[in-house]
């Protein structure tokens, strides 16, 4: 992301975002459907809306410069979760 974004060819917004995007499906995936018991549900989908509150953030401000330590933050994980 940072080399699409240093170069600004054309479309990097969209490439970034495309990125971006699929960063947090694999998170979803991961970490949004884990277990089927209805205690996890709960927790599963606490933290689907989390991660909406990611997604949400960068269609805001996804043309200004943020830090993995921001976006976990929003997250509510910590950043080596995302790596």
């Amino acid at each position: 992301m940072i080399r699409k974004y240093k170069s600004k060819k054309s479309g990097y917004e969209l490439v970034i975002k495309s990125y971006l995007y699929r960063l947090i499906v694999t998170l979803t995936r991961v970490y949004g459907y884990e277990v089927s018991n209805s205690k996890a549900e709960g927790v599963n989908r606490r933290r689907i809306e989390e991660l909406r509150d990611v997604m949400l953030y960068v269609e805001e401000h996804y043309g200004e410069q943020f830090t993995l330590n921001s976006i976990s933050k929003l997250a509510r994980m910590e950043p080596l979760s995302f790596l």
